[in-house]
């Protein structure tokens, strides 16, 4: 998932977080066996990356 920067002049919502959103989402990606990446894209925006592997059958 990857969003743009924000618009210039554009407030930050200012919503309360625990902190713990990313951390949790790679601690159970992790879990599954796959791999997770976050962080500022060169455009001023922000990515989330998550690989999970098929635990089916084959």
């Amino acid at each position: 998932v990857e969003n743009e920067a924000p618009a210039a002049g554009v407030a930050d919502a200012g919503l309360p977080s625990g902190g713990n959103g990313l951390v949790g989402m790679r601690e159970r990606v992790t879990a599954l066996g796959g791999g997770f990446v976050s962080g500022p894209t060169d455009g001023g925006g922000f990515r989330v990356s998550a690989i999970i592997p098929d635990a089916r059958p084959a």
